[in-house]
């Protein structure tokens, strides 16, 4: 069998390219996740809750989602509200216990109004970072206090259910916290964050001449 600096180097392979130390029981399919989603047109929403002592901050998860070409979630209709909750629910019936999940909505300052922040792929396969308003429908079980110094950022925060019953659970779930938490350490309750592929806005010219998507 291997040796030790083999699978010392395996290990290192598996640290290095997916960020946490129990990312050899992620699921190959999910790219490093703990589960994904079809979201529509090959794009994906993927779900992680990494270990208690390696919970990241909204930067820290946008980043991490970044650097594997996705970014945080965004929600724009019902539909995608209802799905990206019932991705949490399950890492709360996995875990269970309740589930914290940084999603791509922030302010740069408290008396400001949450945009959405993402990032896409221009013409020249770059990331360039986007925002735009939160529009309709609006999902907040908390309404942020504009005046609260500690609410810059959003999590979608999801109860354990002991029956497992995603029926009993209410999407209006949209909890105002502090960009910089981690939430490390909040009993009951664990934290992570929700990313959906990038998707490439133009087309953009191949090496070989031909034009295709990037």
């Amino acid at each position: 069998g291997p040796n030790r600096e083999t699978l010392t180097k395996i290990w290192k392979f598996f640290t290095l390219n997916f960020g946490l130390s129990d990312a050899k029981n992620r699921r190959d399919s999910c790219d490093g996740f703990d589960i994904c989603v079809e979201a529509y047109g090959g794009i994906k929403y993927y779900a992680m809750i990494p270990n208690t002592n390696e919970y990241l901050n909204f930067y820290e998860a946008e980043n991490f989602c970044k650097d594997k070409n996705k970014t945080l979630s965004t929600i724009s209709s019902e539909s995608e509200q209802i799905e990206l909750s019932k991705m949490a629910f399950e890492l709360s019936q996995q875990n269970q216990e309740g589930a914290r999940l940084w999603l791509g909505l922030v302010r740069k300052d408290t008396k400001d109004e949450f945009s959405w922040r993402y990032h896409v792929i221009d013409e020249n396969n770059t990331k360039v970072d986007v925002t735009c308003d939160v529009t309709e429908p609006i999902f907040w079980e908390r309404d942020p206090d504009a005046y609260t110094e500690d609410t810059d950022c959003v999590i979608l925060d999801v109860d354990f259910d002991h029956t497992g019953n995603f029926s009993n659970h209410n999407i209006s779930n949209w909890e105002p916290v502090d960009c910089l938490k981690s939430l490390n350490g909040e009993l009951g309750h664990a934290h992570g964050f929700l990313c959906t592929d990038n998707v490439p806005e133009t087309n953009k010219t191949n090496t070989d001449g031909t034009e295709g998507k990037t």
